[in-house]
């Protein structure tokens, strides 16, 4: 019995320290910059549109509230997809993993056994979030397929 209870407290320590770290693949990672401010989860997000492997910028919505599973790495993660917002003067101001954009995710007969029967569509619209007290310029699209990145678009914010 005390061994469970050490067991339970090193658990409960373990969690919690890796809780408020940033070196969870899948959580945002600032650079360059000490003074962004991620508050509350609030981001603005910029919407883009990729059909047949070319991406376009579609608007900007703001002030959305972003819950911490939105951070999370698709399931398979083979080839997920990372965004890398610069500002005007091309550096590099904010980081982060928005999973696989063309992924679909569904529920399917024959496949009750797995959590998800998952396919590729070429076409979608998908959101990318930043935090509110930035000005990015443009935002680098990565393919991140088996530990290589792979540069697929700069797509200008304006």
């Amino acid at each position: 019995m005390k061994i469970l209870n050490q067991f339970c407290i090193l658990s409960i320590l373990f969690i919690s320290t890796l809780a408020y770290t940033d070196s969870i693949h899948g959580k945002h990672q600032v650079l360059n910059n000490k003074n962004i401010n991620i508050d509350n989860n609030k981001f603005n997000q910029a919407k883009l549109y990729i059909k047949d492997g070319v991406i376009e910028f579609k608007s900007i919505e703001y002030n959305r509230i972003f819950p911490a599973y939105r951070f999370n790495k698709d399931p398979i993660k083979i080839e997920t997809y990372e965004a890398i917002f610069l500002d005007a003067n091309e550096k590099q101001i904010f980081q982060v993993n928005i999973g696989n954009p063309l992924l679909v995710k569904a529920q399917h007969i024959g496949y009750e056994d797995s959590d998800y029967f998952y396919g590729y569509d070429n076409e979608a619209t998908f959101y990318v979030p930043f935090p509110k007290n930035i000005k990015p310029a443009s935002v680098v699209i990565y393919r991140d397929l088996l530990q290589t990145k792979e540069k697929v678009q700069k797509i200008s914010l304006k």
